[in-house]
């Protein structure tokens, strides 16, 4: 899924919110990779051999450049993961702190297909469906049918029915009509010849109490009740890529409507979250969930951290791909508020997407926060 490196243990700089992903597949693929994130996850620290690097929330992303300028080694490749996509002036700054290509998207590209004065017209010239979307909210309908969203939107982070609530900047967001069907996300590897291949179709899950939109988990693969919907996902990433020159590990995130019409959401120019799913062996036999654990209460990790938290950080630094296993593991003694991302889980799943299967996958989650201890205790 990723590409060799030039001679094994090459560097690679990983930038964006969280690197552990790229960075365990970049590491299995003969790269040494060198990681700027929001978490610097123990697994992470594992898999860089301690080439890591935090950044705190208030100065991601507009120092990120700081922290890798004179740091990575000048001839390290490149590559941006989630978040980036809505800041392509730090990729630009980023790009110009190496000397190695980018093993993605590049800051133009992602410009590009993240605007959707020209994503829009796009989808319409080559008839894919698409909910109508304006970056103004004159004559826009508040009563909920469509989405206020912020143009930096990632992880559904933010997102709400359209009300007509006082925004202080209007120009940060975008309206999009609301569309009811079923969250589904391709998964897209653009070769180097250019041609793209669909990695795979995947089931989204979305919402917390207070936040209906929050990414929360992929099942995959997900196989559409449509055969028409493979090919037409097929056509549709070698569309956006001749078009706005994608490169390595993209997604499209969408939703079949009730006529059964895939209807692009967004365009993300960066490796998805759900690709790691693939890389792990899920297939039509071994389907798997990935699953972001949000902190039920106030809680707390303990220091020393529990057996489970050992057997996971063991399994990353043996770069053992399948599931299940625990991933993006916090440092012991971290403190976390109630909706605070904890971890991630990946589990084998079966090939439905039914919520009493999901819930059955999910039960060591439910066991895992039973057994840590309160704030207040």
């Amino acid at each position: 899924m990723w590409p060799e490196p030039p001679e094994r243990g090459h560097p690679v700089l990983i930038v964006g919110a969280s690197a552990r992903a790229a960075a365990f597949g970049l590491r299995r693929a003969g790269w040494t990779p060198w990681t700027i994130d929001l978490f610097a996850d123990a697994d992470t620290r594992v898999l860089t051999r301690g080439r890591s690097r935090r950044i705190a929330s208030r100065r991601y992303p507009c120092h990120l450049p700081n922290l890798a300028r004179g740091w990575v080694p000048s001839d390290a490749a490149w590559l941006a993961v989630g978040g980036l996509e809505n800041h392509p002036d730090v990729l630009e700054q980023i790009k110009a702190c190496v000397t190695g290509p980018a093993l993605g998207c590049s800051p133009e590209a992602t410009r590009a297909v993240r605007d959707w004065r020209k994503l829009g017209p796009f989808l319409i010239r080559h008839h894919f469906a698409a909910p109508e979307t304006r970056l103004d909210h004159a004559g826009v309908p508040c009563d909920g049918s469509w989405l206020l969203k912020p143009r930096a939107s990632a992880g559904g982070r933010r997102v709400e029915p359209w009300r007509g609530r006082r925004l202080g900047n209007p120009s940060d967001w975008l309206w999009q009509q609301r569309i009811v069907g079923v969250a589904v996300s391709a998964v897209y590897r653009v070769g180097s010849s250019h041609d793209c291949q669909l990695v795979g179709i995947t089931r989204q899950f979305h919402g917390l109490p207070g936040r209906p939109f929050l990414h929360r988990g992929n099942l995959a693969p997900w196989y559409p009740p449509l055969p028409t919907l493979h090919p037409e996902l097929e056509g549709l990433g070698q569309r956006l890529t001749e078009t706005f020159g994608l490169a390595g590990l993209f997604g499209v995130d969408g939703v079949l409507d009730s006529k059964g019409r895939f209807q692009v959401v967004e365009v993300n120019p960066r490796p998805p979250a759900s690709a790691e799913l693939f890389e792990r062996g899920a297939s039509r036999q071994t389907p798997a969930l990935k699953w972001v654990a949000y902190a039920p209460r106030p809680l707390q990790l303990p220091d020393p951290p529990p057996l489970w938290w050992r057997d996971a950080l063991e399994r990353a630094v043996c770069l053992d791909p399948a599931p299940p296993t625990f991933a993006d593991l916090p440092l012991p003694g971290t403190r976390f508020q109630t909706g605070d991302p904890f971890c991630s889980f990946l589990v084998p799943c079966e090939p439905n997407d039914n919520p009493a299967s999901i819930d059955r996958a999910l039960q060591p989650l439910d066991d895992l926060f039973n057994s840590l201890p309160s704030l207040d205790s």
